[in-house]
């Protein structure tokens, strides 16, 4: 019966549109496992999400979708977003906006989300994912996301993962996070644009476990300040400025296990 529905489903959506069937959906069993299903490489366009969708409805043991650098858009997301049985969507290297981070902003059993190097997701973007409560582990890196989205982000409470590298949260995107939810341990912020400023408020996180922050513009008193965190156990802080003094401070951190600092000025 699931089979006759998924294949009245896909005919009706060739035979009602002039767009041609993607052969990795035509030859859809071939990309999927037990609970999951595999597009990466397969050209995918909105116009072949509907077909997935249907064939993802009628097998709920599928709860992992992976289209890594295909050509997913806002339309493709916001037809994933109303599936009711994904739990890990990785949509990384696609082409989704704002509308797609907002659809998906709205989905309650999400818990891992990957929409990284998407480039187009800003600050509306998002906020509308930090309205989610159902994410555990979130990348946004290589988007376009300012201070404005940091904020809303750093203000969620089931997020434990939060990716945010290559962006332009700034000195004050990075402050926001002084205050974070106690559920987020891990925090990457590389290649922000962040200096001491910036890196002297988080310090004083007590929550965040593991923190990069490399290829930013921090000194010494960012590093003084880092140093003086008693709850990192985790820090790449390679690649910005920190002199003798700084690497020094953080080299004598009791907490900190696995300390990155190469490419810094006191080296």
């Amino acid at each position: 019966m699931k089979i006759k529905f998924w294949l009245s489903m896909l005919l009706s959506i060739v035979t009602t549109s002039t767009f041609a069937i993607n052969p990795c959906v035509q030859n859809i069993e071939k990309h999927v496992g037990t609970t999951w299903m595999e597009m990466t490489q397969c050209d995918l366009h909105d116009e072949d999400i509907p077909a997935i969708n249907a064939y993802l409805e009628s097998h709920k043991n599928i709860i992992r979708f992976q289209a890594i650098n295909t050509r997913i858009g806002d339309a493709g997301a916001a037809t994933l977003a109303k599936n009711t049985n994904l739990e890990l969507i990785n949509l990384n290297g696609n082409d989704v906006g704002d509308k797609g981070a907002i659809a998906f902003g709205k989905y309650a059993k999400l818990k891992n989300l990957d929409l990284s190097h998407n480039h187009k997701i800003t600050d509306d973007g998002a906020t509308a994912l930090a309205q989610n409560t159902s994410l555990d582990l979130l990348d946004l890196r290589d988007n376009q996301i300012g201070e404005e989205g940091a904020r809303a982000l750093a203000k969620n409470h089931s997020i434990s993962s939060l990716w945010l590298n290559e962006n332009h949260i700034g000195n004050k995107g990075a402050s926001a996070f002084e205050h974070a939810s106690m559920n987020l341990k891990y925090l990457n912020l590389s290649s922000n644009s962040i200096s001491d400023e910036g890196v002297i408020a988080l310090a004083h996180n007590a929550v965040i476990e593991a923190l990069s922050l490399d290829y930013n513009q921090i000194g010494n008193e960012g590093a003084f300040a880092l140093a003086a965190n008693n709850t990192l156990v985790s820090l790449n802080i390679t690649y910005n400025h920190i002199g003798p003094a700084g690497l020094h401070a953080l080299k004598n951190n009791k907490t900190i296990l696995d300390l990155k600092v190469e490419g810094n000025d006191g080296l």
